[in-house]
């Protein structure tokens, strides 16, 4: 049971047997060297937190579309330039024959870089949850000149207050500096924690295990007072050191480079979900026919829509079978034509479904794989029986009463309009729709909200929906200037004694949404 325990805790900060065992050997090994060489072990350590805090900044600045979180982000940059103070930090420590006009500029530099830390970690926490894009390069630049103020108040104008006296030990300031640099941790701590809904769980408890081992490191360093800074207190500070930069680095690599991988796979499985869902909503069924093997492949939906049970195998065959003479001749024929020219198609069919008719809009596209002569063609079929019995009725009708009366019952937003577009009549369905009244509308033209058509364009497009119905695509620009994905049913039909044109909008966005998401996604 303890075994069982123990690797819960460790999951809980995605750390492995494996990990912690090859850590815990590489920490073994930089204090092993300090009892051969002081300052062997010094650099070694801050060597090795020095590439952990590069590789930081270059997964968050290689990452930077796929975090969603600015926090990671921010704090990600700011570790470069961390990095490169603890790398002065590094060079200018006692023995080093670097910097030979003083030799404690290492305690300065130190308190330099831990104040960097926690005050880029505080700062950070404005952009969490924040709608405002964080730039990576001003960050960079402002990171920059905060680092390039720092060094150059230690090295050049010598401003920085001392840090540490031979024989005396740390300065005051250097003690109440680094209790600020704890407090200021602490501070990270308890806004972390009241934000920890907009983290991981598991990036979370790195960060905040980080955080809470910082407090140690610091603490370490208000101990010690050896002349030649390598006591107890500093050598288990710079471990503890790297330790909390690993932890860092750690949520760097779960939320900027797998969590993002696992993520995409989640949204494209729910993108699937959601297109299936819309799918059913529309009554919409899919088909694939691979032309070199002849062998098709329908969707549950499909089966139902021709009331064939899903065991029966499909085929052309049975598809023809449930056709009118003449839809039968219209189908080949559009097949035909796809095999040949790699054309689209696009038909209005009519299925024979027991003793009923079932009308549906089927679609279909042709496509051959480079890697092979296969020639697959693959096509929706959307029944639009509801929607074919409607402008049935309306195309006999003459009586107003009945046709407001069907304007007030369909489930779809209508208009109908004359040859050249001017809106005739319209149901309440469709004034929401486009958030305009119903006596604002009947003063407008088609071209007045469709993105696609002009009024001349709309007169031709009138002339083609007169000579046979369509189902198409197009854009609508709502009111406030919003744009509305809508499907369109349109027929010809009479409206008091006069020939007009009656359309039957369906809002598509959310399924052209997902349909983009899906596209961009199988293309990653």
């Amino acid at each position: 049971m303890a075994s069982k325990e123990k690797t819960s805790i460790w999951s809980r900060y995605d750390l492995s047997l494996g990990e912690l065992i090859a850590f815990a050997l590489l920490l073994l090994g930089i204090q092993l060297t300090s009892y051969y060489n002081y300052l062997l072990f010094h650099s070694l350590a801050e060597l090795v937190s020095i590439f952990i805090a590069v590789t930081v900044f270059i997964i968050a600045i290689n990452s930077w579309q796929s975090i969603d979180n600015k926090y990671v982000l921010f704090v990600g940059v700011a570790y470069l330039f961390i990095g490169i103070i603890d790398l002065l930090h590094t060079l200018s420590y006692a023995g080093m024959p670097i910097f030979t006009d003083y030799d404690y500029y290492a305690p300065q530099f130190w308190i330099a870089a831990r104040g960097l830390e926690a005050v880029s970690m505080l700062f950070a926490f404005v952009y969490l949850g924040s709608a405002h894009q964080l730039n990576k390069y001003i960050l960079v630049s402002v990171l920059g000149i905060v680092t390039a103020v720092l060094v150059t108040s230690i090295l050049y104008f010598k401003i920085f207050p001392i840090c540490f006296v031979p024989g005396e030990g740390l300065t005051t300031f250097k003690k109440i500096s680094e209790y600020i640099i704890i407090g200021m941790i602490l501070l990270n701590i308890l806004i972390l924690t009241r934000f920890r809904d907009r983290f991981d769980t598991r990036v979370f408890n790195l960060i905040r295990g980080s955080l809470v081992i910082m407090i140690a490191t610091e603490l370490c360093f208000t101990m010690y007072i050896s002349n030649a800074m390598n006591d107890f207190f500093n050598d288990f500070g710079h471990l503890l050191k790297v330790t909390s930069f690993f932890l860092i680095y750690k949520a760097l690599v779960v939320t900027g480079l797998r969590d993002p991988l696992n993520l995409l796979f989640k949204n494209l499985k729910d993108s699937e979900e959601s297109l299936r869902e819309a799918q059913k909503l529309a009554n919409l069924s899919r088909w694939e026919w691979n032309a070199s093997s002849d062998r098709w492949v329908w969707s549950a939906a499909l089966y139902q829509l021709l009331n064939v049970p899903e065991h029966v195998t499909a085929t052309l065959a049975t598809l023809i079978d449930k056709l009118s003479t003449s839809d039968q001749l219209s189908l080949k024929s559009a097949l035909n034509d796809a095999l040949i020219h790699r054309a689209a198609f696009d038909l209005q069919l009519c299925f024979k479904v027991g003793e009923e008719q079932r009308y549906a809009h089927m679609r279909g596209a042709c496509s051959q794989s480079e890697q092979s002569a296969q020639i697959v063609m693959r096509g929706t079929i959307q029944d639009v029986t509801k929607d074919h019995l409607i402008a049935e009725t309306l195309a006999n009708l003459k009586d107003k009463e009945k046709f407001e009366l069907l304007l007030k019952t369909a489930g779809d937003g209508i208009h109908i309009v004359d040859t050249e577009g001017n809106v005739v009549e319209v149901n309440d369905k469709f004034c929401k729709m486009l958030g305009y009244t119903r006596e604002e509308l009947l003063t407008m033209n088609v071209a007045q909200w469709d993105t696609y058509l002009s009024p001349q364009g709309i007169k031709d497009f009138a002339k083609e929906i007169l000579a046979s119905d369509k189902v198409f695509e197009t854009q609508h620009m709502r009111k406030d200037g919003s744009i509305l994905e809508v499907e369109i049913s349109a027929n010809r039909t009479l409206y008091g004694g006069q020939i007009a044109i009656w359309s039957s909008s369906r809002d598509i966005t959310d399924r052209k949404k997902i349909e983009t998401d899906l596209k961009m996604a199988a293309s990653v």
